[in-house]
């Protein structure tokens, strides 16, 4: 399967120079079964443009939306390290899991939570059964898995139920006065953004 990332694409129509594309596939059949078949299915998404916001395809059993806080976002954090003792996970009604994983020294270490059964109309903060250190330089990966099987158009980011939303909150001890959040952003310009609290 090939997935461009959401600042990507292949130009396809308009004014782009390249008007045909071929599908190669290859099969290895040594044994010479003559009892096999191969089957296969290619969806294509095609927009006008990139779009400024989170979106989700119309008729997908699972999509994934992925962000990355980088290590920036916690060089305020002691040597001692932080506690996460909380989290919030939110998204709306197409969800199917949301997880935030730790990133040390280029390592995935841990969840930091991993909800595999949201559920939109049941929503609270997750005290997590043992405290989690977060540490100076490290990073977090976070993922949003929806299924939008039962729509015909395609979902947007937005407040509105009916949208889309992927965000995952946490709280930690002890308080800071220069802790980031952390903030995906899909948009050519921004990247990722982190914001200092105060």
């Amino acid at each position: 399967m090939r997935e461009f990332p959401e600042e990507a694409g292949c130009g396809i129509g308009g004014d782009y120079e390249i008007k045909y594309y071929m599908i190669q596939m290859h099969y290895d059949n040594s044994r010479l079964d003559s009892n096999r078949r191969a089957i296969q299915h290619i969806k294509f998404f095609v927009r006008a443009s990139i779009p400024s916001a989170l979106t989700v395809p119309p008729r997908m059993e699972q999509f994934a939306i992925d962000s990355y806080c980088p290590s920036e976002v916690t060089r305020n954090i002691p040597k001692s390290g932080n506690n996460v003792i909380f989290a919030l996970p939110h998204t709306h009604l197409q969800r199917i899991s949301v997880w935030t994983k730790i990133i040390r020294n280029n390592a995935a270490m841990q969840y930091l939570f991993n909800s595999e059964k949201y559920d939109f109309n049941y929503q609270y903060e997750n005290r997590l059964l043992k405290s989690i250190k977060l540490y100076p330089g490290d990073s977090c990966a976070t993922r949003c898995l929806y299924n939008t099987k039962n729509k015909d158009k395609i979902t947007s980011g937005c407040e509105r139920t009916r949208d889309e939303m992927c965000l995952h909150m946490f709280t930690y001890y002890p308080r800071m006065n220069n802790f980031y959040a952390c903030i995906t952003v899909n948009d050519d310009s921004a990247g990722v953004l982190w914001i200092q609290l105060r």
